[in-house]
This record gives C-alpha cells, structure tokens and sequence, in this order.
C-alpha cells in the first residue's frame, strides 16, 4: 500500500479491519501508550504484526519508526521485518540513517556482496 502511495491511514484502516480491537490484544488500534506497559513477547502474527505496524504509523520518520519498535519488549528483527519495508517505501528512504555504512561494517564481503545484487 505504502508502495502504491496509500496514505498512512488508509494503511491504518486496512491493518485495523484485518486485526480489530475487539479480537486483538495488540490491536493497531490501541496507541503505542497503551500497548507498552502490557506488551508480552509474542512471536505469532496475531501478536506481532498489528504491533509492528503500530510503531509505524506513530512514527514520523524511518529513525521514530524504529525506535517506537524497540520502546516495546517485542522480537525487534521480527517487527522490523514486518514493518520495516512500509516504513521504508512510505519514508522514501531511511533519512539520515547511513544504511549502506551500517551494512558494510557489520557484513562480511561475500554476504554484502549477495545483499546488493
């Protein structure tokens, strides 16, 4: 959707309709307030990814993205996984964020180099 130039609340509506808050704890209807201080670890997509894709839509920016997910004692690769494409393609980019540094110092050679193919 954030590929295709939805809003963020169209893409909010669309994860809301397809986890509501009156089946799901985590539900992106509930703000990340209300979330954290009862947020259990919890690997399922029923748990994760309305919770993920909360981060997003609080977010601002790439760096307020991921640092909404690790605000919440959650799976922090998994929400970016799930999340962090969005966030991307509706950020247009990771901002300030030196991604392509980060990579290279903490990839070996072969590994980046399949990265970037």
């Amino acid at each position: 959707m954030a590929k295709r130039g939805k809003s963020k609340q169209e893409i909010y509506d669309y994860v809301l309709s397809e986890y509501p808050v009156d089946l799901y704890e985590y539900s992106i209807g509930n703000s990340l307030d209300d979330i954290r201080p009862r947020y259990k670890w919890n690997e399922s997509c029923q748990g994760s990814v309305p919770a993920a894709m909360r981060c997003f839509y609080e977010s601002t920016d790439y760096e307020s993205f991921m640092r909404n997910i690790y605000s919440l004692p959650c799976d922090s690769d998994t929400f970016g996984a799930i999340a962090g494409g969005v966030a991307e393609e509706f950020y247009h980019g990771f901002g300030d964020i030196d991604a392509e540094g980060i990579l290279k110092k903490h990839l070996t050679d072969d590994l980046y180099e399949i990265l970037v193919r």
